[in-house]
């Protein structure tokens, strides 16, 4: 308790003489995001569509399904399609709409 009302004193500026610290966060890792075919059985996401995946560091995929809810998937369910930037830049912009 006696934290608490120390540290009201110091948000109200009532007490000036106190330590702090500063914690330092690791910037988060940009996810890994891919092209993918979903080749699965899935009752929410179409076979043979091209849907963009973030990949998780246990190797699974997120992806949104048809009712744009997030799901996880196993990776076995797709392929990783490569394409030509051009080819990808437009493919995102077409699968994102």
């Amino acid at each position: 308790m006696r934290s608490i009302q120390e540290a009201g004193g110091i948000l109200r500026g009532e007490i000036t003489d106190y330590e702090s610290f500063v914690v330092e966060r690791q910037p988060k890792s940009k996810a890994l995001t891919a092209l993918a075919v979903f080749v699965g059985k899935d009752d929410e996401l179409v076979s043979g569509k091209i849907y963009p995946v973030r990949i998780l560091p246990s190797g699974s995929f997120v992806v949104r399904d048809e009712s744009g809810e997030s799901v996880i998937c196993d990776k076995t369910d797709f392929l990783i399609a490569k394409f030509q930037p051009k080819a990808e830049k437009l493919l995102r912009e077409l699968v994102s709409a």
